[in-house]
């Protein structure tokens, strides 16, 4: 009779083992795609340019007003611009010269909840016309 109830009772553990180890990665897999989310609501513009400057618009609707950070990054990877910020409705012009070749924009939530990058390239095209009347 002892050696049934050793049994029953060491398989009420591997049970009551495995269903809480399903339990907590199930938890821990939802709380880990929640923290990847992208803000969706951010977006970067091209202006235009001019006195040899390079324009860009950064709008970021953040309705939860939480804290987020803006990084600003040139083709090697050198910071050229960093910032944080808790605004609900971020819209910021940023200059820079127009010499630097890719930029980089990041935003960055608190804890790097998540993360979107922006990354702009510059072309030069020279177009010619030609007409014969």
């Amino acid at each position: 009779m002892k050696c049934n109830s050793i049994a029953s009772v060491k398989k009420i553990f591997k049970t009551v083992f495995f269903l809480s180890f399903f339990i907590l990665s199930v938890t821990l897999h939802a709380s880990a795609k929640k923290g990847n989310l992208l803000p969706t609501n951010a977006s970067v513009s091209f202006i235009g340019s001019e006195n040899s400057e390079l324009s860009f618009s950064m709008i970021y609707e953040n309705e939860a007003a939480e804290k987020f950070y803006i990084t600003i990054l040139d083709a090697e990877g050198i910071i050229l611009f960093e910032g944080n910020y808790n605004d609900k409705k971020f819209n910021k012009i940023f200059r820079l010269p127009s010499e630097i070749g890719a930029i980089t924009f990041v935003i960055r939530g608190p804890k790097s909840r998540f993360e979107k990058k922006f990354k702009v390239t510059k072309e030069y095209r020279i177009a010619e016309e030609v007409f014969v009347k």
